[in-house]
């Protein structure tokens, strides 16, 4: 896992990395755009999180890299907004 820092917008990212089976051939990457939603609470209102999850595992298994860009939220929807639909379906 290597992480780094953004030089213009300061936000920090992560590139998830394995080896496996890379040489000779070109590696599997995925850049994935942070969704707390769909990433950490597994919302239904996006597939952000299985995405996510299956990339893991085919980089796990056939080599590459995830790249986990921070500070997007997704489709660049903001954070909040995301969390005000299940705010009022939960009443947290």
């Amino acid at each position: 896992m290597l992480g780094y820092r953004d030089r213009l917008t300061g936000d920090e990212h992560v590139a998830l990395v394995s080896s496996v089976g890379m040489p000779g051939r070109a590696p599997l990457v995925r850049l994935h755009s942070e969704c707390l939603t769909g990433d950490v609470l597994g919302s239904l209102r996006c597939d952000c999180g299985g995405q996510l999850e299956r990339a893991m595992e085919r980089v796990a298994t056939e080599g590459g890299v995830v790249v986990y860009l921070r500070g997007h939220e997704g489709r660049g929807s903001a954070c909040s907004a995301s969390c005000r639909p299940m705010r009022c379906r939960t009443g947290v």
